[in-house]
Order: C-alpha cells, then sequence, then structure tokens
C-alpha cells in the first residue's frame, strides 16, 4: 500500500512512501518525491500558479491507503493574498483527492509534529530544522535535498515524507 504525503504550498511536495515486507519484522520503504507543479506568472516576478492537471497526474489512481495534507496556516505577517493562495493550493489538492476516490485528511500541523516526534530527542527547536532532523533519524538514506545543486535539505521534502509516515500510523501500522 501507499501513503501519500502534501504540503499544499507552492513550493510544496508530494512524499508518495510505498512498504515493502522483506520479512516478519522487517519493512523496506521506496519513497518517491515530486515537487508540486506550478508555473511562472509574468516575467519581472517571482509569483506561480498552480498547475491542476500536472497535480492531478501525480496521484496513483489505486494502492493508496491514505493521503496526509498539512491544514495551510498564516504565519505572523503574511496577508491576504499568502492566506488565499495557501486556501486555493489546499482546496486543489482536496479536489484532485476526492474526485480519484484516495481517502485524505487535512490535519494542523502541530498534531501530526507531536505525534511524529514523540519520545524523540531533537537537538534544535527552530520548526524548519526539527522536522529535517526527524526526517533524516527515520529514513537517513533519502536525499532531502530540493535538487542535486542543493546544499541544504528541502523542509518542504523534509514534511511531505513525515507527512506520509503519519499516515501510514493512523493507518493502523504503528
Amino acid at each position: 500500500m501507499r501513503y501519500l504525503g502534501i504540503d499544499t504550498g507552492k513550493g510544496g511536495y508530494v512524499a508518495i512512501l510505498e512498504e515493502t515486507q522483506i520479512s516478519k519484522t522487517t519493512t523496506k520503504w521506496r519513497i518517491d518525491f515530486y515537487p508540486c507543479p506550478t508555473v511562472r506568472v509574468g516575467t519581472k516576478t517571482n509569483k506561480k500558479d498552480y498547475l491542476e492537471r500536472e497535480m492531478a497526474n501525480l496521484i496513483p489512481d489505486k494502492d493508496v491507503a491514505m493521503a496526509v495534507l498539512e491544514k495551510g496556516i498564516l504565519m505572523g505577517k503574511e496577508g491576504i493574498s499568502s492566506a488565499q493562495s495557501i486556501g486555493i493550493g489546499e482546496g486543489i489538492w482536496r479536489g484532485i483527492l476526492a474526485s480519484k476516490g484516495v481517502p485524505y485528511m487535512v490535519i494542523h500541523p502541530i498534531i501530526w509534529k507531536k505525534e511524529i516526534m514523540k519520545g524523540m530527542a531533537i537537538a534544535t527547536k527552530d520548526p524548519t530544522q526539527r522536522s529535517i532532523q526527524m526526517a533524516q533519524r527515520l529514513f537517513p538514506d533519502v536525499d532531502l535535498r530540493a535538487s542535486e545543486r542543493c546544499r541544504k535539505p528541502s523542509k518542504d521534502k523534509a514534511d511531505a515524507v513525515l507527512l506520509a509516515l503519519y499516515g501510514y500510523r493512523i493507518g493502523g501500522k504503528k
């Protein structure tokens, strides 16, 4: 079965976590990452728009046990356009998952992070670094960089794979 973690922002990722049972005590994970399909709007701007058809193509048509979307929340000084963009992204992903018949849940970051990081000692209080450190600890062989040229791991990739793991855990597979 496959579990999807979706960081719904324009810079977010879809992580597809697929378990393979090697023996009764050993599970191997296959993890695929896909950046959220967007297109740059205009020539003198960094604004992006979602590419809905390409987003839908990322979602498998079968063998998906659960998809978990991170609830979009505003941070501090973000304005109306940020709120609108966050809501649009979440709505597009909800529509895609519903149209494909994929069971999904939308969860607040505080809730899923508390569950995933339960009992784990993390060296930093910075939420961005905490997600990266947790993903690196749980999946040490996974490259969390956004591209080959990047030196640092991507917080969005880390969040996506941890969301997929959350879906796996709440799906009765603890």
